[in-house]
């Protein structure tokens, strides 16, 4: 299974609403700053149209030694070996998920990586047996996160760390960071921090992504 980077570490979550172009370039100038996990979003594309990105940023991301993981579609993640799959909380159900990756282990392929949205502690007991890692939020306001209600605060993400970290898996928090806050954010012991518009819509994504990536190094002092 290939090992997530160093935590804290950054996660850049791809913006659907940008076309593939930008999103492919954006991705290959954040991953150039640094070693970063890289989770494809595109929930209004089609099949064709997601393989067809995940590919281009398949290739990006393993010039560059950074992970991929494909939100939602196992069969895309498996067409291009990505480096995991990301569950929403809307998606196939983590055993299941697991139980297929596990198939696919024993038949000579990858382990890969298996991540899941969640918003309560007690979503991260219920599923800790067949994931890997928790993304947990929304921490802060984001407009990308508002149908899942108020922002948690870094209170109860700091106890979502500390539930997770009882069962051995890490916790990347999500919602509403930026350079402003990455850093307290890291600070709760957080295994990763996920950001969209911070990097996505930066004028420029590599210096935005290394300009994250030094604030989050700095909180390992």
């Amino acid at each position: 299974m290939p090992a997530l980077p160093h935590p804290p570490f950054l996660c850049v979550i791809t913006d659907d609403n940008l076309s593939a172009e930008p999103i492919v370039a954006a991705i290959d100038a954040a991953c150039a700053a640094g070693r970063i996990v890289v989770q494809l979003r595109a929930r209004d594309r089609s099949g064709r149209e997601l393989f067809e990105l995940a590919q281009k940023l398949r290739k990006a991301t393993a010039a560059r030694g950074s992970l991929l993981v494909v939100n939602d579609r196992l069969d895309v993640a498996l067409a291009v070996r990505a480096d995991g799959v990301h569950l929403p909380g809307t998606g196939i159900s983590p055993s299941a998920a697991r139980s297929l990756l596990a198939d696919r282990a024993r038949a000579g392929g990858d382990r890969m990586l298996l991540g899941l949205s969640v918003h309560s502690v007690d979503e991260i007991r219920a599923h800790a047996a067949h994931v890997d890692y928790f993304q947990f939020g929304p921490v802060f306001a984001t407009p990308s996160k508002a149908m899942y209600g108020p922002p948690q605060g870094l209170t109860a993400l700091a106890d979502a760390v500390a539930a997770s970290a009882a069962l051995q898996r890490g916790v990347v928090a999500v919602g509403g960071i930026d350079a402003d806050n990455v850093a307290e954010t890291a600070r709760t012991g957080v295994a990763g921090v996920a950001v969209i518009r911070a990097v996505m819509r930066a004028t420029d994504s590599g210096a935005a992504a290394r300009a994250l990536i030094d604030s989050i190094n700095r909180t390992r002092a």
